[in-house]
């Protein structure tokens, strides 16, 4: 079996820190996605023809469905594995809990998987609920909860840009000064 170099593998990217990531890493990205949500990463592949007809992998960690993968096959010779594992939070923070109790709360999710490990600690009811993206939020709606506010970008730059304009549009919401 021939051995590959990595150094000369074409990357597909998600979205800049990926990209970012790699170049850090001595690797040069292929192809960097324009929207940074995997149900349009199938799509601009598709249509730009970047991986059509061509053998591929994709890397994931063990929470991911396999709706991307699913879509990838359709139009590409893709393989799935899973290189990491996410682990939920199995630990209760008293400080957490003061904070929640004492004060108007804003907790911002970043997966389901986040939401998942509050809510088996937390009263999701108690605070506001801020979202990185519409997978999380579509996650959180389905448990029964509504968030205010889902980034317009799923990024952690894109939370923060989206929770400023959101204060700055509600004035009646404000963050406490202590």
């Amino acid at each position: 079996m021939q051995k590959t170099k990595l150094n000369e593998r074409y990357f597909v990217c998600i979205g800049e820190k990926t990209a970012q990531k790699l170049k850090e890493l001595g690797f040069k990205p292929g192809y960097i996605c324009k929207r940074n949500y995997s149900e349009f990463m199938s799509e601009e592949l598709k249509n730009k023809e970047v991986l059509n007809n061509k053998k591929s992998l994709l890397v994931q960690g063990s929470l991911s469905d396999n709706k991307l993968i699913e879509s990838l096959k359709s139009f590409s010779n893709t393989e799935k594995i899973i290189s990491y594992s996410t682990e939920l939070v199995n630990k209760k923070y008293s400080d957490l809990e003061k904070i929640i109790k004492k004060y108007e709360t804003y907790v911002v999710f970043t997966s389901p998987s986040s939401f998942d490990s509050f809510i088996k600690f937390y009263d999701a009811s108690k605070v506001n609920l801020v979202s990185i993206g519409n997978t999380t939020s579509s996650h959180i709606t389905n448990l029964g909860f509504q968030t205010i506010l889902t980034s317009k970008m799923q990024s952690y730059e894109g939370i923060s840009e989206s929770l400023i304009a959101f204060f700055n549009e509600n004035k009646q919401y404000e963050l406490s000064k202590n």
